[in-house]
């Protein structure tokens, strides 16, 4: 039951609430982000998400509801994970979450990793000054990097399927719990 609703007091007041440091996410994506960012659908042969751990005030965590062997459908969103960083600095939450996409491997469907990579690297995203034609001014034709980094770990295809979504985001200030 959520209290609040059932009219009861809350515990905390807003002043007790304190923001420490900053957050990145990145959604993980069935999907490829040089085809239009269409859906791709198949078995994930390979599901190797990088591990969850919080050290020296960095935190990694990889929120998912898949697995090696499972399926991505046609039926179904094609969202693999969430990647969340947090770290004390904007800068070090980025290349908390550049670390981490490097250590993903999914192998079986195309997927927007590469891409979010290169994303999590690029200057005018690490200096924060976004809008949202980001993308379509960045990269009109996909990314450079993102295709070496995908043609380097064999997951970047030009007959991929294509995809809709993509969903990407260094976000404000993180509560920590």
């Amino acid at each position: 039951m959520i209290r609040v609703a059932a009219d009861e007091k809350l515990i905390l007041k807003q002043n007790d609430v304190t923001l420490t440091g900053w957050a990145a996410e990145s959604r993980v994506y069935a999907e490829d982000p040089f085809r239009n960012f269409l859906p791709s659908i198949g078995r994930l042969v390979k599901y190797r998400p990088p591990a969850e751990a919080s050290h020296e005030g960095i935190t990694v965590r990889n929120d998912t509801g898949v697995q090696e062997g499972g399926e991505i459908s046609i039926h179904y969103d094609p969202m693999i994970a969430k990647l969340v960083t947090h770290a004390p600095s904007r800068a070090a939450a980025i290349e908390a979450q550049a670390t981490a996409l490097d250590s993903f491997y999914v192998d079986g469907i195309r997927h927007n990793i590469p891409f979010l990579s290169a994303l999590m690297s690029h200057p005018r995203w690490r200096e924060g000054k976004l809008s949202t034609g980001f993308i379509a001014e960045e990269f009109p034709k996909g990314s450079p990097r993102a295709r070496r980094k995908a043609r380097s770990r064999g997951g970047w295809r030009p007959w991929a399927p294509r995809s809709t979504t993509c969903s990407a985001s260094a976000s404000g200030r993180f509560q920590a719990n």
